[in-house]
């Protein structure tokens, strides 16, 4: 008798998956309080946005900035330079949320698959041998790196004077 395949994605995987999950989720809720520098009540922005995806929030936000001037110009360059940093591994968060992942090209790698519908495209995506993948040590330097994004949010809404007491304000969401 064969013995099973082991499972494609490991403990390791999932962590990994969770983690940049988590970092999203983290910067969906400090973009929400970086509306606190345009005077807009927090639970108001909470209540507001909370249906928004993240990609949605983010538009939500710079629209702000462009058409609502911040007392201080410097807070908008630099709250969207560290939100642009995150903004590249949007697509990732996507497929680890939505799709199913297979075997990627490389030795143990992995890749999303799945068929793209929106806007009518019909696209099938990870099933071609130049289509990214990832492997274990890439999923965990992203996730990594996701946060280390948001601690740098974090610690620019706090020195900043934007959200002072920032970290009080996650761990009451977190409670």
């Amino acid at each position: 008798m064969k013995a099973a395949k082991e499972d494609l994605l490991s403990v390791p995987h999932f962590a990994c998956f969770g983690g940049i999950v988590f970092a999203f989720a983290r910067l969906e809720y400090l973009i929400q309080v970086t509306w606190g520098q345009a005077n807009v009540e927090h639970l108001k922005i909470l209540v507001l946005t909370k249906s928004l995806s993240y990609s949605q929030k983010r538009d939500t936000l710079y629209s702000y900035f462009k058409n609502f001037k911040l007392e201080n110009p410097h807070h908008e360059i630099e709250n969207k330079k560290i939100i642009d940093r995150a903004d590249v591994y949007n697509s990732l968060r996507n497929n680890i949320a939505h799709v199913l992942w297979r075997e990627g090209t490389r030795p143990d790698s992995i890749r999303a698959g799945h068929i793209d519908v929106r806007r009518g495209k019909g696209k099938i995506a990870g099933y071609s041998d130049e289509e990214k993948d990832y492997t274990l040590s890439e999923l965990a330097a992203i996730a990594n790196e996701l946060r280390g994004i948001t601690n740098a949010l974090i610690r620019y809404l706090r020195d900043s004077g934007i959200s002072s007491d920032v970290a009080a304000r996650i761990e009451q969401v977190n409670e």
